[in-house]
């Protein structure tokens, strides 16, 4: 006689266990997770999200002393109320909600699967979801994808729960926390007509219409949750692109595992819809591919269309990845109910269990978390340091950037302290205040270029930052940051020779190699600047960079052409870089960084690609090496 345990007997036997025991496993395991990544956000400097983490931060903290900020549309006036209460602790707390409501989706998304599937592939589900890199990493910040997200797995799970009022209740709190939710309507209108539940239809507008019932006696205006939409961007500012760019990036959305679960799942629908196969969740995997491929298809064309204020970001398609977890559980649990012979159903689950333990990898495959601080951070800090260093607390402070009040406390709110967004054609900044001007935000919010500052009547330079590397901006120039002094009279001092003073500052102990100026024509493929081994030289020495200063008189041709750089050592390259010979048409010097060296061969030459004849004459060209201070 038999005593052996089959895979049948034995899933069998897990399935008819008390619920409290089903779910025991999975509760440590979410408590586990939200406790780990709580910890593991404190070693990020920054977040996903950039300086929208700090926007967010400061409406929710300051709701309570300003109450129009609960009706603020950017920043999402259901996430606003929500938030608020951890907002007056710090963002970190803002983080540690975004963190608990991300374990709890994952519940939510395990309790949806688990009335139709088995424990193993609601469990695979939900790790699918947690360690999708970019839901993992929206956990980890103060943004509001991460709470949409949660309201959609809500949806769901009231849907198969057959609660009607309760899914059409929770999803008009949608558009209130993601603006481009809207575009669902039309499908969730369609779901519950098919479903026959009409008098559920009204309450899908429940909180939208009391938001605008309460923002129409400080607004004035019915409709002000559509007149104040943000997001009516400029194509030259937010720009444009493939209309395939979401789709192209789903392994780096979703991770490469659940991709291939996802692709596989929907496949595997598709063939049983044109087989005829009923299944008593269709309904629901309808909903759930209908909501991500609707919000994919959205983003896909604003940000192709441009004017949406869609700058082609991966992090909005974070509130529909539980929908695209739901499918997926879907597809695991019928793929693997599948096999008839208990080998191939072992398989499957060591196929199974491979996927998900290659999912959980997946975050730090794609991106580089921890986040931290980037050049251009490194400068602005520094820029904060001494600004807090020389500079009274009385003065009022204009700037762009919002790491500004976030670092250096301050209230943004509060005008008498300090001013975003200003307009720099003011004739006069009625003072002498202080302006941090720097040029990603600078550009972007203000629509202005350094030049604007450096020869405004009254703005006096009287510092300047940038990172030790070049960094370029969105719109492709520096990254830089000025700080003036704003003056009640006309200012008497060239600013133009304030920054070239402050520029030649920025480098200590300089160790000249090479300068002259420099001639070449012909058809050779190499034209060799500087070649010296020169380790005696800097012996001793501390730098961190080669600093290339450059006056270009005669460039015949840009096609083909490279500025090379090579760095050598013990008969290895150990650097190479390269850049268009075009960019000294308009750009006087450069920074490479260079560090870990105690000795080294350094080649500068010209690379002439295409063998073409072509004529190169700089009127000077001095490379050096230095230590760059911020």
């Amino acid at each position: 006689m038999s005593v052996g345990l089959t895979f049948e007997t034995y899933s069998s036997l897990v399935n008819r266990l008390p619920n409290q025991s089903k779910h025991l496993n999975l509760l440590i395991f979410l408590a586990i997770y939200a406790v780990g990544l709580s910890v593991y956000s404190f070693m990020f400097d920054t977040f996903e999200g950039g300086r929208d983490n700090y926007a967010h931060f400061f409406i929710s903290k300051y709701s309570w002393k300003y109450p129009r900020l609960l009706l603020d549309h950017w920043g999402k006036p259901a996430f606003t109320l929500v938030s608020s209460p951890f907002a007056q602790i710090g963002i970190r707390s803002v983080v540690i909600m975004n963190v608990i409501l991300s374990a709890f989706t994952g519940y939510i998304l395990f309790k949806t699967a688990i009335k139709t599937y088995t424990i193993s592939s609601a469990f695979a589900g939900c790790l699918l979801l947690l360690f999708s890199p970019y839901f993992f990493v929206i956990s980890a910040s103060a943004m509001t994808e991460m709470m949409a997200s949660t309201v959609i797995a809500l949806v769901l799970y009231f849907v198969a729960n057959k609660r009607f009022t309760a899914a059409s209740i929770v999803f008009s709190s949608l558009v209130l926390i993601r603006t481009e939710t809207f575009v669902f309507y039309p499908l969730i209108i369609a779901f519950f007509i098919y479903h026959k539940k009409y008098t559920d239809i009204p309450y899908l507008f429940l909180f939208p219409t009391l938001y605008t019932i309460a923002g129409f006696f400080y607004y004035n205006d019915p409709l002000w949750l559509i007149s104040k939409s943000p997001y009516r961007g400029s194509v030259d500012v937010y720009g444009t692109g493939s209309i395939l760019h979401f789709v192209k990036n789903l392994p780096v959305l979703i991770g490469w595992p659940f991709l291939l679960i996802l692709t596989a799942s929907i496949l595997w629908f598709i063939v049983n819809r044109i087989q005829k196969k009923k299944l008593k969740e269709e309904p629901l995997l309808l909903l759930a591919n209908g909501l991500w491929m609707l919000h994919l298809a959205a983003h896909s064309y604003a940000y192709w269309r441009g004017g949406h204020a869609s700058m082609g970001l991966l992090r909005v398609l974070v509130p529909v990845i539980p929908a695209m977890a739901m499918v997926a559980t879907a597809g695991i649990h019928h793929m693997l109910r599948k096999p008839r012979c208990l080998k191939s159903q072992l398989r499957g689950k060591i196929a199974l269990m491979v996927l998900s333990m290659a999912q959980i990898a997946q975050p730090w495959i794609h991106l580089p978390i921890p986040y931290r601080y980037d050049e251009a951070d490194k400068a602005m800090l520094a820029a904060l340091d001494w600004y807090q260093q020389h500079n009274s607390s009385e003065r009022k402070l204009y700037y762009y950037d919002l790491l500004i009040p976030y670092y250096l406390n301050l209230n943004p709110f509060d005008t008498t302290v300090c001013v975003e967004k200003f307009d720099f054609k003011e004739p006069s900044f009625n003072g002498e205040n202080m302006v941090l001007y720097d040029t990603r935000f600078g550009a972007i919010e203000g629509m202005s270029n350094p030049k604007d500052f450096l020869y405004h009547p009254n703005l006096q330079l009287i510092q300047y930052f940038a990172p030790k590397i070049t960094e370029k901006t969105f719109n492709g120039s520096d990254y830089e940051i000025f700080l003036f002094k704003t003056l009640n009279e006309k200012n008497s001092v060239d600013n133009i020779r304030t920054l070239d003073s402050l520029k030649t500052h920025k480098y200590k102990n300089k160790i000249p190699l090479f300068s002259n100026p420099f001639f070449a024509y012909g058809q050779d493929e190499f034209f060799e600047i500087f070649n010296a081994d020169i380790s005696e030289m800097i012996s001793g020495k501390t730098f961190n960079i080669l600093h290339i200063n450059a006056k270009l008189r005669n460039l015949s041709r840009t096609d083909g052409l490279g500025f090379c750089i090579s760095v050598e050592q013990g008969g290895e390259i150990k650097e190479f870089m390269s850049f268009p010979m075009d960019e000294w048409i308009d750009k006087r010097y450069r920074d490479q960084l260079l560090s870990g060296f105690n000795g080294f061969i350094l080649k500068i030459f010209i690379w002439n690609q295409q063998k073409k004849t072509v004529e190169i004459e700089f009127d000077k060209l001095e490379v050096s090496l230095a230590e760059k201070i911020y």
